[in-house]
């Protein structure tokens, strides 16, 4: 994820979808904290379990905000409205863990499902290569919200492939780093694309 977030960095100055890029990388940094996060843990004496679980209980809430504020501007005209609600629940989500306010928290999860909900919408209805972008953006949703998701259709939260326990989300993220990837450098044709559909453009009115 971190070299992901370094491609897409790479990719900024190349690509019409700066902000997308910007804020991805934002959001695939947060989420490579939060899993190294448990490797750390598990392997090494580098933090402590206080450090853990304050890290585990808040990294996700600023994590799902940035992936939202990424995303938002996939879209051709990316909602203010979007950004300030991101940031709205963004903040409920804090101040909910903060005061142990485990209804509250609950509401903000169910709120952040919601809000990608309507990204999703405006995505399908605007945007370059909509449903790959579609399909990835519901694998990252999917990896965070699992518990509301998938939880109550009975899918197990862990697997056991060769006796070996992986958990769901690795599987999400297995299929979703890929896809991301393609659709980072992907951004660079959609880019070159606009600018020689400008091109062509400004050639017509000049014959006219």
């Amino acid at each position: 994820m971190f070299l992901l977030a370094g491609l897409a960095l790479w990719c900024v100055p190349r690509s019409r979808y700066r902000g997308f890029l910007v804020f991805v990388s934002i959001a695939l940094a947060l989420t490579a904290v939060r899993r190294l996060n448990n490797a750390l843990v598990a392997w090494t004496d580098l933090i402590d379990l206080l450090a853990y679980s304050a890290m585990a209980k808040y990294l996700w809430i600023p994590t799902v905000a940035a992936w939202a504020l990424a995303w938002n501007r996939w879209h051709p005209r990316p909602s203010r409205i979007i950004d300030a609600a991101a940031l709205a629940i963004m903040a409920a989500g804090i101040a909910a863990t903060a005061t142990h306010a485990a209804g509250v928290l609950h509401a903000s999860r169910l709120a952040s499902i919601a809000l990608f909900v309507v990204i999703g919408a405006r995505m399908a209805r605007g945007g370059a290569m909509r449903a790959l972008a579609l399909i990835t953006l519901a694998l990252i949703v999917v990896s965070f919200f699992g518990g509301e998701l998938l939880d109550p259709i009975g899918v197990p939260g862990i697997w056991f492939p060769f006796g070996i326990g992986v958990s769901r989300t690795q599987y999400l993220y297995a299929a979703f780093i890929p896809l991301l990837a393609f659709l980072i450098v992907r951004t660079l044709d959609a880019g070159t694309a606009q600018v020689v559909g400008t091109l062509r453009q400004s050639n017509a009115s000049t014959k006219m």
